[in-house]
C-alpha cells in the first residue's frame, strides 16, 4: 500500500511539472 501511495505522489509531481512546462511554453509564445 505504501508503494502505491508513493507512486501516486510521484505521478502527480511529474504531472504538475509537465503542466507548468506546458504553460510556460505557451505563455512565452504570446
Amino acid at each position: 500500500m505504501k508503494n502505491m501511495i508513493s507512486l501516486h505522489r510521484g505521478l502527480s509531481k511529474n504531472l504538475k511539472i509537465k503542466l507548468v512546462d506546458f504553460y510556460l511554453v505557451n505563455y512565452s509564445k504570446k
